[in-house]
């Protein structure tokens, strides 16, 4: 994270550049966040997030594509703030 974010980051999550296997990373979560806001390819974080069963905050632009709606399938919420 960038200087503004990284006490509050270090202070609230665990954030890890590379891990082996990221199974037992998403079993600890308790909510995924995909602060994107620009840059293109596909959603896989968020697709996999939700595969594994978790909530996501994402902002508009890092689920576009994925026909995603608040409270459908799974917990997802669109958040502009980041």
């Amino acid at each position: 994270p960038g200087p503004a974010l990284r006490p509050v980051a270090e202070s609230l999550s665990r954030l890890r550049a590379w891990v082996e296997a990221v199974d037992p990373w998403y079993g600890q979560a308790d909510v995924v966040v995909a602060p994107v806001r620009y840059g293109s390819g596909t959603r896989l974080k968020i697709l996999e997030a939700l595969a594994h069963g978790r909530p996501v905050v994402a902002t508009p632009f890092a689920a576009e594509g994925l026909d995603l709606r608040d409270g459908r399938n799974r917990p997802v919420t669109m958040n502009y703030t980041f």
